[in-house]
């Protein structure tokens, strides 16, 4: 009999530390990912890069800050939702995107506002609105001439990271925009007059009559065809009038008529 116990006693053994080292295996396989977990989010942990494309206005200590992390970098302890949303507000940028990339590389990528032009606010400062109508800056004066001066019109109480409403301003905005940047950038100075008429200064001389300010997005497509066509042959024109059916072209020189064959279509 007491054989036959020894045996039961045996067994029982057996199962107990069978089961004892399954729940230790059980444990060891739970505590070694939670040990890495632990270990990767250790502020002296070092893992990974940022890369910053598409601006060299933003630095990797500003990356760090905005997603509440410090050096060496961590990418498991930095917050990528929170740099994107932060970057998001920030009105220097209009588009924002991030990825991983390998071997441990955070790629941010960018898109920099651009300014459209510059008025001046109630308070006499000067306003920066890029092409959709949002304050990128207020400025005593204008830092740079970076984009047209705006005069004729007030845009009131503005402030950086509002958004104008006034439609006839937005439309401007627009036709500017549609022109394109590479034209814009000679413009000097948009004029509004008392009646609402749109006149434009360009660095080299040229002066614009466009028209109403209500009609400028219905004038993009005639406005673009003319004015290329006088840069392209070089016509060294005075102004051109954009209030008639078609554009009036005023030349320095008596030109042969055929030069603008195409230009008044």
């Amino acid at each position: 009999m007491s054989s036959m116990s020894d045996r039961i006693k045996k067994k029982a053994r057996a199962r107990r530390m069978h089961r004892i080292k399954k729940l230790l295996t059980f444990m060891l396989i739970i505590s070694i990912p939670i040990g890495i977990w632990h270990l990767v989010h250790q502020p002296y942990f070092a893992y990974g890069s940022i890369q910053i494309e598409g601006t060299n206005k933003l630095t990797v200590d500003e990356v760090l800050s905005l997603g509440e992390g410090k050096k060496p970098i961590n990418l498991f302890t930095l917050d990528r939702e929170r740099i994107e949303e932060a970057l998001r507000h920030d009105v220097r940028f209009q588009q924002v995107s991030s990825e991983y990339v390998l071997p441990g590389i955070l790629k941010l990528k960018l898109v920099e506002r651009k300014p459209a032009l510059y008025l001046q606010n109630a308070h006499k400062n000067y306003v920066m609105l890029d092409y959709q109508g949002l304050v990128m800056n207020v400025t005593n004066g204008i830092p740079s001439d970076n984009a047209p001066m705006l005069v004729g019109i007030a845009c009131g109480d503005m402030y950086i990271g509002d958004t104008i409403e006034d439609t006839k301003l937005l439309g401007l905005l627009t036709f500017l925009r549609d022109v394109g940047t590479a034209t814009v950038d000679q413009f000097a100075e948009i004029a509004i007059t008392d009646k609402q008429q749109v006149r434009i200064q360009l660095r080299d001389g040229l002066y614009i009559i466009l028209g109403d300010l209500a009609e400028v997005t219905s004038k993009t497509q005639i406005f673009c065809t003319v004015y290329n066509e006088i840069k392209n042959k070089q016509l060294g024109a005075k102004y051109i009038d954009f209030t008639y059916k078609k554009p009036y072209v005023k030349l320095d020189e008596n030109l042969a008529p055929k030069l603008l064959q195409g230009v008044n279509q």
